[in-house]
């Protein structure tokens, strides 16, 4: 069996998730209470986004530290410094949190195709050019 994480690494993908879920709801609770202006549903996916990027790093920076263990061998009498890693798919949390945080920018910066309740353009023809008769 393939080891896919290490220490509390399998926390990782809950956080994102639940932050992900939370961005959902907070996207959609906003775009129900404003009448004025429309939000697009495109808004409800980045919060999906930054929501799992936020949670991603208070998993990281909280629950998924890497912890020195300091520990005396009995053999040599010499102390020993053990790094205890929470890692999912051999990357570090820290790295996921990196990771997410990298997507949720490209996913913002990334222009919107259309905003629900906004007038649309008219697509204007090409000009017909007259022939003959």
């Amino acid at each position: 069996m393939l080891l896919i994480r290490k220490g509390r690494g399998i926390l990782i993908p809950v956080f994102w998730l639940t932050g992900g879920l939370i961005g959902v709801f907070f996207a959609e609770g906003l775009r129900l209470s404003v009448i004025a202006s429309p939000i697009s549903k495109a808004f409800a996916g980045r919060c999906l986004f930054v929501g799992g990027a936020l949670a991603s790093w208070l998993c990281a920076l909280t629950i998924c530290k890497s912890e020195k263990i300091i520990t005396i061998d009995p053999r040599t009498r010499r102390q020993t410094v053990e790094t205890d890693r929470h890692t999912f798919y051999f990357i570090p949390a820290i790295g996921w949190a990196i990771l997410m945080s990298l997507i949720a920018a490209a996913v913002i910066l990334r222009p919107a195709k259309e905003v629900e309740g906004a007038p649309q353009k008219a697509k204007t023809l090409p000009a017909q050019t007259r022939t003959g008769a």
